[in-house]
């Protein structure tokens, strides 16, 4: 009995002691009935934060030091969609709560007339500079990184698939650019991917596909090519110097294309699909990033961890889910143990 009690006084002062002393940031991409979460719902959670007088803050707040106390909280919303502007904008200037939009900036674009042809973004079209200006200059908006084309690559010389335009059709320019040529891709090796800015890749022989797509066809599963080929033979794991070369490519050309239009050095970055490693981390802080944003669940520390900065997504997100992970998200300690067992 005496040691049930003191289990029980122990969980009460641990509660206690580190109840509201977490820093909750969460991550959208869209609201709609098919995406993270519907109209109705994130009107009510903004409603929800707005009368418990939470704060939104942003990443280049946090970048220059604002001070997280209890009540503050951070939304985000990933790549750059035009259901940012048309359904997102219009709500946050209802209730004047603040956003970090990370965007994909090879994907916005110059006017209309070049977004309706934009046939490969027809499903979910992308923003307008013309629109993020619009945003920015509300001052509820904050404009940051997440890469050009949000692409992946090949990170080992294990086959995962061979490739199909009926699975494939979604990410074809991504496949494209990693094969070097348009046409002709039916059968081609999908080696496991990450994140291009993650890890060094697997750089493929060009010159070596088609015999390599030969060799393949001729196992009837694709592990018994695996245990049989040296794919080695047909490709090359990218050197460390070539991979921070191409990241700082690939975050320079982000940082242009925003200074370009909105006239700052925007210095926080969120990792695309949340992938990333110790040399990828190292890369961005050598070049100046402040804030790395991760897809990793749980809470933050009111003294956050720019290198760091963990963001619980949703998926068909309701007003009594966001409430349940803002509650977790605000213990440490709760939210440690909803990031382990989730």
């Amino acid at each position: 009995m005496i040691e049930i009690v003191c289990i029980v006084v122990v969980a009460i002062v641990l509660y206690a002691v580190f109840n509201q002393n977490g820093f909750p940031v969460f991550l959208f991409h869209k609201i709609d009935d098919q995406s993270d979460t519907n109209e109705l719902e994130f009107e009510a959670i903004l409603k929800h934060l707005q009368e418990k007088q939470f704060k939104t803050v942003t990443a280049r707040e946090i970048e220059n030091g604002v001070k997280i106390d209890k009540k503050c909280i951070m939304l985000t919303f990933d790549d750059g969609y035009l259901n940012n502007y048309q359904k997102v904008f219009p709500l946050i200037k209802k209730y004047q709560t603040k956003i970090t939009l990370f965007i994909n900036s090879d994907y916005i674009l110059e006017n209309e007339e070049v977004r309706a042809a934009d046939t490969m973004h027809s499903h979910y079209p992308f923003l307008l500079w013309s629109e993020i200006q619009e945003m920015q200059e509300s001052g509820l908006v904050d404009i940051q990184l997440h890469t050009g084309k949000h692409y992946f690559h090949f990170v080992s010389s294990e086959i995962k698939e061979v490739f199909t335009h009926e699975e494939n059709l979604q990410d074809l320019k991504n496949y494209q650019e990693l094969y070097g040529r348009e046409e002709a891709l039916e059968g081609l090796p999908i080696f496991r991917k990450r994140g291009a800015t993650s890890q060094p890749g697997f750089i493929l022989d060009l010159n070596k596909l088609d015999a390599l797509k030969t060799r393949i066809s001729k196992y009837s599963e694709l592990k018994l090519a695996n245990k049989a080929l040296d794919f080695l033979e047909y490709g090359r794991i990218e050197t460390i110097k070539e991979f921070k070369k191409r990241i700082v490519q690939t975050v320079s050309d982000n940082q242009l294309a925003i200074n370009h239009y909105l006239g700052y050095n925007a210095k926080n970055f969120a990792w695309p699909w949340g992938h990333f490693t110790k040399n990828s981390v190292e890369v961005m802080g050598s070049i100046g990033i402040k804030g790395l944003y991760t897809c990793i669940k749980g809470p933050n520390r009111r003294k956050v961890d720019l290198r760091c900065i963990r963001r619980d997504s949703f998926r068909q997100a309701s007003l009594k889910r966001f409430k349940w992970k803002l509650y977790l998200c605000r213990n440490t300690i709760l939210g440690k143990i909803y990031e382990w067992v989730s």
